[in-house]
């Protein structure tokens, strides 16, 4: 059996219950047989920019037949000139399995983040949230509570608008979020001049992931802070409380809310079951399975 060591952004079963594992940052991808065996690397993501440069991919979702969805790498001179926030926008790009077809799909925020002295990443400020199943993927903006839905070909298939209003960020959550941020950088990056620095936003996302289940459904993390707080964290780090997610049907009808317990990070699900990683004291992480009352 190989093996391999890595940081991984993503993991996705695709047909014939093969894995796809995307490195982090989702420039390389591994493809994994059904009893955990290395094949091989699918090869290696690339698309043109609008100038024409190729540039690599960041693949953090997969389709079925092992197509990737992911964001073309491209920083402008506008994103780190300047002075206050801006909003990182990036191609989108849906490639197949072999790498031989790549579809635009049109620029889509990536991130939203500090310039000049306030380089910081903004606490509560989203990130894309992208979750694929076998047939289709869900591309949304935290900023906006709608999601858009495609199909395996890059098709736009529907534009969800569902309710929700965005809340102010309080003092009191301000401080948790630079606070959150600072326990992240270097002890000279700690002073109080770079706390001063850290730009908080002034509203809440609506909500924080996607994931899209085995049976299509469509699963988004209300917002909270320690979630948000988490992701800065990278994601899988120990939650202490529950989180509330708002279920969808594949064609974005509201379900239904779903309460999963604390230190368990969603990662699928179906009509009966969800699966991911559970965290211990210890913070070490385990697979875990539960079944939905």
């Amino acid at each position: 059996m190989g093996r391999v060591s890595c940081r991984v952004s993503s993991v996705a079963r695709i047909r014939g219950d093969s894995l796809v594992v995307n490195e982090s940052f989702g420039t390389r991808g591994l493809l994994l047989a059904p009893n955990g065996a290395v094949v091989g690397d699918l090869p290696r993501r690339v698309a043109r920019d609008t100038a024409g440069v190729e540039r690599p991919v960041q693949t953090w979702a997969n389709l079925g037949d092992g197509a990737s969805v992911g964001f073309v790498q491209r920083m402008r001179r506008e994103y780190f000139e300047g002075v206050g926030p801006v909003t990182m926008a990036m191609p989108v790009v849906l490639t197949s399995r072999d790498g031989a077809t790549t579809t635009a799909l049109g620029d889509h925020p990536y991130a939203r983040s500090g310039r000049g002295d306030n380089y910081l990443t903004i606490p509560y400020t989203p990130f894309f949230a992208l979750g694929a199943s076998d047939a289709q993927f869900v591309l949304g903006w935290p900023q906006s509570p709608d999601l858009r839905i495609y199909d395996a070909a890059g098709s736009l298939t529907r534009l969800v608008r569902t309710a929700g209003e965005r809340r102010a960020t309080t003092v009191e959550e301000a401080d948790i979020g630079r606070d959150a941020l600072l326990s992240r950088q270097p002890p000279e990056r700690q002073t109080q001049r770079d706390r001063d620095l850290v730009l908080v936003a002034d509203s809440l996302p609506h909500y924080l992931r996607i994931v899209v289940g085995a049976d299509g459904r469509i699963w988004r993390e209300r917002f909270s802070v320690e979630g948000s707080n988490s992701m800065i964290a990278g994601g899988f780090a120990r939650r202490d409380s529950s989180t509330t997610w708002d279920v969808l049907a594949p064609s974005g009808e509201w379900l239904g809310v779903v309460h999963t317990p604390p230190a368990f990070y969603l990662m699928g699900g179906g009509a009966s079951w969800i699966v991911g990683s559970f965290a211990d004291d210890m913070d070490v992480k385990v697979p875990r399975r539960y079944r939905l009352r």
